[in-house]
């Protein structure tokens, strides 16, 4: 079974939900998800931004040391998920976008696979190792690291990232093109994220 996170950015509109899901609604979501008759099984929140609190809701104060989006990670993970969708993820705010790409670095610390939507892009965290994905042809596909990676190889992309470091001072990993509907990186060391634009 996959969580789905439901975060109060804009809402994704070309999300599916799988058919197997335990959905987390994260404050002002419960409002969005209500909308489009998406069950929920889990709301939570300080509802600051949905301004009342629903039905068997988990009631966190609104001076806090996390954001909504983090303690719905946290309770996705107190709950055993290994496989994780975070959707809603960009939109009105970007600090908060900013901060939800920590989500999916503490989803991998956690030994936990997540995947973060907007409607423009898919995004991804990658640690050292061989990744393989698969992309539709000619889509847009970016590095961005807050630190320094090291690519060993790369296939399936327009420009080759080979034996190549990307750090944070540069721009050097944004706007590839995916040339093959699989692309693999082998990442040495550091860790990166991976966008893939899909508008």
């Amino acid at each position: 079974m996959k969580c789905v996170i439901v975060l109060n950015g804009e809402y994704c509109d070309n999300y599916v939900f799988p058919k197997d899901r335990f959905v987390i609604a994260c404050d002002g979501a419960y409002e969005e998800l209500k909308k489009r008759n998406v069950k929920i099984d889990c709301v939570l929140g300080d509802f600051d931004s949905l301004g009342f609190i629903p039905d068997g809701a988990e009631i966190f104060p609104v001076e806090k040391d996390m954001t909504d989006g983090e303690i719905g990670l946290s309770k996705a993970l107190e709950l055993g998920f290994k496989n994780v969708d975070i959707i809603s993820f960009g939109g009105k705010r970007e600090d908060h976008l900013l901060g939800n790409l920590s989500l999916l670095i503490k989803a991998a610390n956690n030994g936990v696979s997540a995947t973060a939507y907007t409607n423009n892009s898919v995004i991804r965290y990658l640690k050292s190792g061989i990744h393989e994905f698969s992309f539709a042809l000619n889509s847009t596909v970016s590095l961005f690291t807050f630190g320094s990676c090291f690519i060993k190889s790369s296939k399936g992309l327009k420009y080759p990232y080979n034996d190549l470091k990307i750090s944070r001072d540069c721009t050097r990993g944004i706007s590839n093109v995916a040339v093959s509907g699989k692309v693999i990186l082998e990442i040495s060391t550091g860790d990166v994220f991976l966008f893939e634009n899909i508008i």
